[in-house]
């Protein structure tokens, strides 16, 4: 929100008639937020929805640190593939100023990545960094897991180095 301009109000999801008749417990976008939307979309002021809410928490911004030849950074997400999403981006690539090939360091392993725009940029088993559809730099193995490979989960960091096979 704050890269938007920031959040000007917040209410309460709690009128009834704005949403679908059966609430699921688990489908809270079909049932609440897209009959909200579609509401709003038709000009229902955001006020009828239900109470204002004050309470907003700022979520901490995740950890990334670039430096000349070093890139630090939070994994944000794992997706089902074991494709790791960090918190870095390809300016934060740039700042640090590593091209070619790179280490990916997690506290268990080190692995020789290619910096690439697909996995294809890169044999079968091998690693890639590339910019997700997200915009976030990502560490993909080509047919693999690179969770799986570097021992990273969410919220766990990992560094970025000149790899030394690299020429």
């Amino acid at each position: 929100a704050q890269a938007l301009g920031g959040v000007r109000a917040a209410y309460e999801l709690a009128e009834p008639s704005l949403r679908l008749p059966v609430t699921s417990a688990t489908f809270h976008g079909r049932d609440v937020f897209a009959p909200a939307a579609a509401h709003l979309a038709l000009g229902v002021e955001p006020a009828a929805f239900g109470d204002p809410v004050t309470d907003l928490v700022t979520m901490p911004e995740p950890f990334v640190a670039a430096f000349p030849g070093k890139l630090v950074s939070e994994v944000l997400t794992v997706d089902h593939f074991g494709n790791v999403q960090l918190a870095a981006t390809p300016a934060d690539l740039e700042l640090s100023g590593l091209t070619g090939a790179v280490s990916v360091h997690s506290e268990r392993v080190a692995v020789t990545t290619v910096l690439g725009r697909t996995f294809a940029d890169v044999p079968a088993g091998a690693s890639v960094l590339y910019t997700d559809s997200a915009g976030r730099l990502a560490v993909a193995v080509n047919g693999g897991s690179a969770a799986a490979v570097l021992g990273l989960g969410p919220a766990q960091e990992c560094t970025i180095t000149s790899s030394p096979t690299a020429s």
